[in-house]
């Protein structure tokens, strides 16, 4: 028999536990709002979302109010045996209906981690009081032929867009990972709504595959707390205080930023200086061959035509991105960029605009653009596909007309290893991959206990300034050398030239013995060298008037009482000038001497270095003249 008073005990413990959160949230929500019947706990929108890469994922779902705590579940086989267990994290989150009053509901997160790539896991999410059914996931790979899918705007096309899926998959059945250009809802006042509807159109695919989203113009009504808690990426963004709205991760040979282009229109990035620099960090530090950023608004658009969002461009040429994915235009379009013109693919940053995954289309503009190259503007859904396959990324685009897919676009970017290496003690930032005739630039830092030596390029010395340098026009035989020596015997560190290049003057060799042994110095050996040829030997060096125009090179070999330690070069970055020579042309001649005179009689003003040349301490007088002219008689 049914005991009657145990389920009055539980119903009021429900209730009041829901009037405890009508409560709390009624001054916040207002009296418009109504609560979520509790009448299960089983979990649903359960969507698994990218991780930051190939070794975790974010998974997210939906619970009425009354649930405390839940987890997600995960095991390498289906009966779920030897689980691993990762506590999920709630948000109250209330959506727009179409009937009204706000539903107000929990979204769950878990990121799952520490998993191996390209493996299949299994998984159910919430506690006891409700669990899902057991679902599966495939970890993303993190090398070899990859195929990810690209979807435009769903945008209240939830019942066509299944097919999409469906002719996606069948044509491209190796695909591991789905991204949406965003717009998945289309009414303000449906939010909530759209995202079930959606949700309940593609659960199969949305519980069982991995999928990133940028965020739309029409996801971000109020904060965009519906979509960002849905789709459920890494935290690694800049804080937008209404979730994860922008992130990067990384997906087999490309690094893949998500933007949020809405964050630029009266939010929390206002002209996208704050994701910009995140940008600059994740592009320039990362090991990734191919830079690919995904977001809504587009940069080079058919219909819309937004200038913030343009000057996007200015950011991806700078960064080198290969390939823009966007939405928001509906209208199939891909051009390549670079400084305002069009190129050719390979030449600039490629721009794709997604079209619509959906059923609604908007149409070109009648008006030709500067950058306009490949457009579809058919009133047909469109997907694409993006291959990694030995090395290359490849693209296509397909229409679906009449339930049969159709190839509208392709096209190859194509990277080579650059020919690069280092030493031990090196850390180096700068891109390891290059298009034919790109220009790159390296950031050098010296690891504690080494010592920088130089960078070669193509078998020449390049100057590093402020610790970067700049390759040009790289090519498959440009090769780029890096070399620093690690500090185990003794060492002339801060190695310089002190006094004046000028003729007569006395040179001396400045450094700082270090013996990481701790012995003394003993007679380390110090060496000039002019055009390649030691000259002398010794501390200090007389600078003879046949070095006139000439680098004066200085190299010490450190010396303990124990042990010969390391050879270290420098040279001087000017030539050495003639002493009496106030002209330049190497050469002593009356015209120097007229020079000091006219500066006598104010007609002319040395300045400090033409003082030096003299031995000109505060102005010039007669006796600087009759100096030249000793130099004259002695010529």
């Amino acid at each position: 028999m049914i005991e009657i008073s145990k389920i009055i005990k539980k119903s009021i413990h429900l209730l009041l536990g829901l009037l405890t959160v009508v409560g709390i949230l009624g001054i916040g929500l207002g009296f418009t709002e109504k609560i979520q019947a509790a009448d299960t706990f089983v979990p649903k929108k359960i969507l698994v979302n990218v991780g930051s890469d190939e070794t975790n994922v974010g998974i997210s779902f939906e619970t009425p109010l009354g649930v405390t705590d839940a987890k997600v579940v995960v095991s390498l086989n289906e009966t779920l045996t030897s689980p691993v267990e990762f506590l999920a994290k709630s948000t109250v989150v209330s959506g727009t209906t179409a009937s009204g009053p706000n539903v107000v509901y929990l979204a769950w997160g878990a990121y799952v981690t520490e998993l191996t790539p390209d493996t299949t896991y299994y998984y159910k999410v919430g506690n006891d009081n409700g669990w899902s059914s057991t679902l599966s996931f495939t970890t993303l790979k993190t090398s070899g032929d990859a195929t990810m899918l690209f979807f435009g705007d769903v945008q209240g096309g939830y019942a066509a867009f299944p097919n999409v899926l469906d002719k996606a998959v069948a044509q491209y059945p190796e695909a591991s990972l789905f991204m949406l250009a965003g717009d998945i809802n289309d009414s303000e006042a449906r939010l909530y709504d759209e995202i079930t509807l959606f949700d309940d159109y593609a659960k199969t695919y949305l519980n069982n595959n991995i999928w990133a989203a940028a965020i739309g113009n029409h996801d971000a009504y109020n904060g965009g707390h519906v979509f960002s808690n849905y789709f459920y990426g890494p935290n690694n963004g800049i804080d937008s205080g209404s979730g994860v709205r922008n992130y990067y991760f990384e997906f087999n040979d490309a690094i893949i930023f998500n933007l949020d282009t809405e964050a630029g229109f009266a939010s929390y990035d206002p002209s996208y200086v704050k994701q910009s620099n995140l940008l600059r960090t994740v592009m320039n530090e990362t090991t990734k061959k191919y830079k690919i950023v995904l977001m809504h608004r587009s940069t080079y658009p058919m219909n819309y035509n937004e200038a913030n969002v343009r000057a996007l461009s200015s950011v991806f040429e700078e960064l080198e991105i290969d390939l823009v994915i966007s939405g928001h235009d509906h209208v199939y379009n891909r051009t390549t960029m670079l400084e305002g013109n069009k190129v050719e693919v390979n030449n600039g940053v490629t721009y794709v605009v997604g079209g619509s995954s959906g059923t609604k289309f908007y149409n070109a503009d009648t008006v030709p653009r500067p950058w306009e190259n490949i457009v579809y503007d058919d009133n047909f859904p469109v997907f694409s596909a993006i291959r990694f396959s030995n090395g290359n990324l490849l693209f296509s685009a397909h229409s679906i007309v009449d339930n049969r897919v159709s190839r509208i676009d392709n096209f190859t970017i194509s990277k080579f290893d650059v020919n690069l290496t280092k030493s031990e003690g090196i850390d180096l930032k700068g891109s390891l991959y290059a298009r034919n005739n790109d220009t790159i630039t390296y950031t050098v830092d010296t690891l504690d206990g080494y010592l920088f030596d130089y960078v070669k390029v193509n078998g020449k010395i390049i100057e590093l300034v402020d610790n970067q340098f700049t390759v040009e026009n790289i090519t498959k035989q440009t090769t780029i050398e890096i070399s620093a020596t690690e500090i185990n015997k003794p060492i002339a560190l801060e190695l310089d030239i002190v006094g004046n290049l000028i003729t007569g003057n006395t040179l001396q060799a400045s450094y700082v013995y270090y013996d990481p042994s701790e012995n003394n110095e003993g007679e380390s050996i110090i060496s000039w060298y002019v055009d390649g040829l030691k000259v002398y030997e010794g501390k200090d060096f007389l600078i003879d008037k046949a070095y006139a125009g000439k680098k004066i090179e200085v190299r010490v070999t450190a010396v303990s009482t124990a042990e010969t330690g390391f050879e270290r070069i420098t040279i001087t970055e000017d030539s050495v000038m003639l002493f009496g020579d106030l002209n330049g042309d190497f050469v002593v001649t009356k015209d120097d001497a007229i020079m000091i005179l006219q500066a006598i009689n104010g007609r002319f003003e040395l300045t400090e270095q033409q003082k030096l040349l003299v031995g000109i301490v505060d102005k010039p007088t007669l006796a600087d003249v009759r100096t030249i002219l000793a130099l004259i008689g002695g010529n």
